[in-house]
């Protein structure tokens, strides 16, 4: 026998259907009128999210048809400014200067790795060949 007696409360759900409770036809009519009307709702409220992207997509393309079109007049003043600044600027010393440059680089990467590869391969195979002083002196 308990101290203290226990009560359970429970919430119902109006869309759910218990297992000890016998449904009656209005209350199943009455929950598929409410399930109706949740459904309705969402398909307004759908609606009304759907026209307002489409409208915001709608302004989003006609702003950049008019940045587009804004743009081109820019384009040519742009081009002319460009050559107009550069028309004298020596082309092929700056194209010279940049193949010398880039053939120093290779040549230095290829020094600098066969260095390492030398620095490598030294280290290695120091500790497979041991060798005295007294090695030179017998050959």
């Amino acid at each position: 026998m308990d101290p203290l007696p226990t009560t359970t409360t429970t919430t119902m759900n109006p869309f759910e259907i218990p297992s000890t409770m016998n449904p009656s036809i209005d209350r199943i009519v009455f929950q598929i009128e409410q399930l109706g009307g949740v459904i309705n709702e969402l398909s307004y409220s759908l609606n009304e999210a759907v026209g307002e992207l489409s409208g915001r997509a709608q302004e989003t393309v006609q702003n950049l048809q008019d940045e587009f079109t804004s743009n081109k007049t820019g384009v040519p003043d742009m081009l002319s400014t460009v050559s107009d600044k550069f028309n004298d600027w020596p082309v092929t010393p700056f194209l010279v200067v940049c193949v010398t440059g880039l053939i120093l680089i290779v040549v230095g990467l290829i020094f600098l790795c066969s260095k390492g590869v030398a620095y490598w391969t030294e280290n290695r195979y120091k500790r497979y060949i041991k060798s005295d002083p007294s090695d030179i002196e017998n050959l």
